[in-house]
């Protein structure tokens, strides 16, 4: 009998334990992020409906940089309290939650609500007869708020909504993020024509903008370096190369490294045809070399002397004139140097021994015009050929352009014309690059080969379709249709890989545009497949009820629907003109 007394005891007391325990825990630890939207405690019990023997106060204090607010609670004489949770809400809809941040103390803990550290509660359950904390308002809020609260008295009695009188509140000004930039100091000696400047973006010395920056002056046989750069938040090194063509050859560089927080100069060895290099074990001709990294801005110095030999290559800058390469990119955390990220080459060769500001060198000429050309054909005219073949045969079928239909026509004259166009473009491609384009990470030059090659297949199989009413003509239909539309999505991927080459120096936004133009491209079709589909049914019922009535079927005349598409060709040639304007407008300026 003791054993069956002293067991149910036991279990009497476990079953206790675990129905006090989580409340207990739940009222020490604070309001769970679950009562964030009610602000009621998970204990099971209801508010009190009585007036709240508890007060919320707050007050404005004027910031620099805007207003903050500090919240009290005062208990009435001869009250206390164990636990509160408070929130700043919108005067005008309090049911929103406003996403300020209030701070922490040994009293309190903060909670994320629908922003971070935006509602505070208790730490702790000891008696407090007062409570006070501060509450900043998020950047460019301009609003009245107020502030509500729920208090406990003890586990099961406690208070909600409890609010303060209505605050106009100011919120701070958003910090500006700091972009490191080279001091605009550096740009004096370049102003006053003290020392030479070359610099990258173009025009950036001007502005005084650049990215990276290269000062030197000739005295007595040797050039003084002084190479500056922003480095963005995945760049590493800084460099600076010199070669006796624009490209980058079996030329020398010197390169600034931030490895471990400190900042390396050696020299290295460009390899003809890829984008590595090969660093050199011992410096060749530089000396005096001193660098530091402060703020995001790498500043590497260091002297060269006129004469050097390097890989049996001889730099001679007092009787010879070089290219500058500029060049900042990525590199491994072991000093490796990635794929530069921004590249800029001087327009001519420069004598360093002349005190001038280098100009940046200019997209030439032919590369412009091909790819003007190469937009304007396949972006414009042959989306605008393949557009008619596909959606508009059975329209304006009672008239005749040069003996055929005007579809055919049309298609016809704009696939000529965009054929020449092609031709144009990669004869002047060729002529510029006086042979194969030396780009191998970039299949821009495979591409635009084989796009080409597809579209020049094209009117010879045209010459060679079979007759309409032939056995083999729906296999000419369906590879005419292969190989037309393989070589759009072709062209078009290869216009594509034309914004990472660093001859086009086109702007991102290029990207954009061509973004744009492929989801237009597939959405228009698409909207007007499924307007053929509808008026073909339409059409197959009115021709199923001529015959059902003995009518003679009428003399050719436009499909149903076909207004809707002379009205959406207008939109196509509208739109398309502008991206196709937009696009070689960013090629040439």
């Amino acid at each position: 009998m003791v054993n069956v007394g002293v067991s149910r005891v036991v279990i009497i007391c476990v079953i206790a334990t675990a129905c006090f325990v989580p409340k207990c825990s739940t009222l020490r630890s604070g309001a769970p992020p679950q009562a964030c939207k009610n602000m009621i405690p998970k204990h099971g019990e209801s508010p009190q409906k009585s007036p709240s023997p508890y007060t919320l106060s707050g007050e404005i204090k004027s910031g620099s940089n805007g207003d903050v607010v500090q919240v009290t609670i005062f208990a009435s004489e001869g009250e206390i309290f164990k636990g509160f949770f408070v929130q700043a809400r919108l005067k005008d809809d309090p049911s929103h939650i406003v996403e300020g941040s209030f701070i922490e103390d040994d009293m309190s803990r903060v909670i994320n609500c629908n922003a971070a550290k935006s509602a505070v509660t208790h730490k702790n359950t000891k008696e407090k007869r007062e409570f006070t904390t501060t509450w900043t308002p998020p950047a460019n809020f301009n609003g009245e708020v107020i502030f509500r609260g729920t208090v406990l008295k003890d586990f099961k009695t406690f208070w909600i909504n409890i609010d303060t009188l209505p605050l106009s509140i100011v919120g701070p000004s958003p910090q500006p993020v700091r972009k490191p930039v080279p001091s605009v100091n550096l740009y004096s000696d370049c102003e006053s024509q003290k020392k030479s400047c070359f610099g990258m973006p173009s025009l950036c010395i001007r502005d005084k903008s650049c990215s990276v920056i290269l000062i030197y002056i000739y005295r007595e046989g040797e050039v003084e370096f002084e190479m500056t750069g922003a480095l963005g938040s995945s760049d590493k090194y800084i460099a600076v190369g010199m070669s006796e063509d624009n490209k980058m050859g079996e030329d020398s560089v010197t390169e600034c490294v931030l490895l471990n927080e400190k900042v390396i100069i050696r020299q290295s060895w460009n390899i003809p045809s890829t984008y590595n290099n090969e660093i050199l074990k011992e410096p060749m001709g530089i000396y005096n070399q001193s660098g530091y990294y402060v703020d995001g801005v790498m500043t590497c110095r260091w002297k060269s002397k006129a004469l050097t030999t390097m890989r049996n290559t001889v730099h001679n800058i007092v009787n010879q004139n070089y290219h500058l390469l500029l060049a900042k990119g990525p590199a491994s955390s072991d000093g490796v140097k990635r794929k530069h990220s921004e590249r800029a080459v001087s327009d001519n060769p420069v004598n360093l021994t002349l005190v001038s500001v280098v100009a940046g060198a200019k997209v030439p000429l032919f590369i412009k015009l091909h790819g003007s050309l190469m937009v304007a054909a396949w972006i414009g005219f042959a989306s605008l050929a393949i557009l008619m073949a596909r959606h508009y045969k059975q329209v304006w079928q009672a008239n005749t352009l040069c003996t055929v239909k005007i579809w055919f026509a049309i298609h016809r004259f704009l696939m000529l014309l965009s054929l020449s166009l092609m031709i144009a473009g990669f004869v002047l491609i060729f002529l510029h690059v006086e042979g194969w384009s030396q780009v191998k990470p970039n299949p821009h030059p495979i591409l635009g080969c084989v796009a080409t090659g597809l579209a020049l297949l094209q009117p010879i199989m045209a010459m060679l379709r079979p007759k309409p009413d032939a056995r083999k003509r729906p296999i000419f239909n369906w590879l005419h249709w292969f190989v037309g539309n393989a070589a759009k999505i072709v062209a078009v991927l290869t216009i594509f890989f034309a914004v990472s080459l660093q001859a086009a120096n086109l702007p991102y936004a290029y990207y954009w545009i061509l973004v744009g133009y492929v989801a237009f491209y597939f959405l228009f079709h698409l909207l007007m497949q499924l307007h053929a589909c509808i008026m073909d049914r339409k059409r197959g019922t009115e021709i199923g009820m001529q015959e059902l009535n003995g009518e003679e079927r009428d003399s050719p005349k436009d499909a149903p629907g076909s207004n809707f598409r002379r009205f959406m060709l207008g939109i196509y040639i509208v739109i398309v003109a502008g991206l196709v304007t937009a696009l070689v407008l960013l090629i040439w300026l």
